[in-house]
């Protein structure tokens, strides 16, 4: 190993260290102390996930209630089965999210290392590109949000950067078949994470029949082929779930896809999107001078085609910068394509010995003000008296209490602690935030009133006006009678005369239950 090899290992080793030491604070401080415990949870949606693992290493089956119908109420098959790993070691619940966290943290380091390769792939020469772009994509806010806390945006984009890079040494190769087989096979393998991978998978193989292949027979067999492999993990899919849910998609496409006009996704979609429409433009009118971007800005706008066709995020615009999953999924390959039409703009412009100095700054412009444009609510109150570089400074030091996204999860902590005082085991819990306090009461029957878990709601026409993926959907008349208690935080049609309340103003009890402990309850002076 010669002196530079061994200077670039070093950098990648610090860059490591410096990302280890970022995650660790960004754990411990998502970290919640409740009443004389520290828990460690995952963003609620992802809690969901949880209490299906738990209760399929618990003997129960992939279920959201131990006893009850079978809904899939989770779109992350393979994650959700190895969420169960921690309940299958008997962590302790507290802990559990601990473990998909340190999972998550593994990822983003092996996003840091595919970051790396594929800009070394495209670009072999301009080592300092590598390690800019691997900067950029590693501590990218949003992505560290949503893998640190649980969801599988980190890991379908290190699967994502892993079949680009396949591909594009494919050019390379003897029998580039093999090369481009294994690229679909990763992907193919992502629908099994998120089944919307398959989106990229479309695109993926699209861009090799229409740019790659010369010949109407190699593209017949490309066609054929990568169809036959998709079908096959696609197949196998809809065969368990038609055998163990009785339908042909998850339920929470019905919620999202479901019961709204198209125009109504559409527009949000579109609003949405705005934000990534600068870095989008000049993507593309680079990679029409750059053929070494192009797959990699053809699979960034299908991401963005995507997310626009669903209406976005729930989450847009909400926490911590906590920009779209599905944009996020695909940003390595967009800040290794910035990275490498910047290097190459500059080194036009005859000034080649600052070259490394103009893409470092331009480059980290651009990483800033991607973080700044996904600010959300909470973000925008510090940008009221506060620069960009305060609001992201402000990011890194992670001010959780001050997050309403940590606010709510302690909330919901609250919601388990007294609904497992004042309730027996037999009573059924209608919420609204059905992750975290379902997870934290795996024996209670839970009641999800927006409908992930429930095939009569997701089914609906929405009633809200304004579209929200996912909370647009619900029937009290369905679902409080069943109910011992109640989380909701929009009333509407609820008698109250009917429930009792308790310490949390939030909570209901329905009045006369006999799962309801009332001695408790007259404890507590009502």
């Amino acid at each position: 190993m010669d002196n530079t090899a061994r200077l670039r290992l070093l950098i990648f080793l610090t860059i490591s260290m410096a990302y280890l030491a970022f995650a660790a604070l960004f754990i411990w401080q998502s970290s919640i102390p409740f009443n004389g415990q520290r828990y460690f949870v995952l963003f609620d949606d992802m809690m969901i996930s949880m209490r299906h693992a738990n209760n399929f290493a618990q003997g129960f089956g992939l279920t959201w209630n131990r006893d009850g119908e079978r809904v899939e109420g989770m779109t992350n098959l393979l994650w959700t089965l190895y969420m169960s790993v921690p309940h299958l070691l008997k962590i302790p619940l507290p802990v559990t999210s601990l473990f998909m966290q340190m999972s998550g943290v593994l990822i983003l380091l092996s996003v840091l290392s595919s970051t790396w390769l594929l800009a070394r792939t495209l670009v072999p020469k301009r080592p300092f590109v590598w390690i800019v772009t691997a900067l950029c994509a590693t501590f990218y806010i949003p992505l560290n949000f949503w893998t640190l806390l649980g969801a599988e945006v980190g890991l379908l984009a290190l699967l994502i950067s892993a079949s680009v890079i396949l591909v594009c040494r494919s050019t390379r190769a003897e029998k580039p078949i093999l090369w481009r087989c294994a690229a679909y096979g990763t992907l193919a393998f992502a629908t099994l994470v998120r089944l919307d991978a398959v989106v990229v998978y479309a695109a993926l193989v699209s861009y090799v029949i229409l740019f790659e292949l010369k010949t109407g027979a190699e593209r017949r067999r490309e066609f054929i082929t990568s169809a036959t492999l998709l079908a096959l993990f696609l197949g196998a899919q809809t065969l368990f779930r038609l055998t163990y849910y009785g339908e042909w998609l998850p339920n929470t496409y019905y919620l999202k896809a479901t019961g709204t006009a198209l125009t109504v996704p559409l527009a949000r979609g579109l609003e949405q999107a705005v934000r990534y429409l600068p870095l989008l433009i000049a993507l593309i009118l680079a990679a029409w001078r750059l053929p070494a971007i192009r797959l990699l800005v053809w699979l960034f706008s299908a991401q963005v085609a995507y997310s626009i066709y669903v209406g976005g995020d729930a989450w847009e615009h909400v926490w911590l910068m906590a920009a779209n999953r599905y944009i996020t999924a695909a940003m390595p390959l967009a800040f290794v394509a910035l990275g490498i039409a910047l290097s190459n703009l500059i080194s036009r412009q005859r000034v080649s010995h600052l070259a490394n100095a103009f893409v470092l700054i331009a480059l980290l412009l651009s990483w800033a003000a991607l973080c700044v444009f996904a600010a959300g609510e909470d973000d925008r109150r510090y940008m009221t008296d506060k620069s960009p570089l305060e609001v992201i400074a402000a990011s890194f030091t992670f001010n959780m209490r001050e997050r309403s996204f940590w606010r709510q999860h302690r909330y919901m902590l609250e919601v388990a602690y007294w609904v497992s005082e004042l309730t027996r085991p037999q009573a059924c819990i209608a919420l609204t935030v059905a992750g975290i306090a379902s997870y934290f009461l795996p024996d209670h029957c839970m009641i999800d009133i927006l409908g992930r878990n429930d095939k009569y709601i997701a089914r609906l026409a929405a009633r809200s006006e304004q579209f929200y993926p996912g909370h647009n959907k619900w029937d009290y008349a369905h679902s409080l009678p069943k109910a011992d208690a109640f989380q909701v935080w929009t009333t509407d049609g609820v008698d109250f005369n009917e429930w009792a309340n308790t310490p949390l103003p939030d909570l209901k009890l329905r009045k006369g239950s006999p799962h309801v402990n009332w001695e408790r309850h007259a404890a507590l002076g009502n």
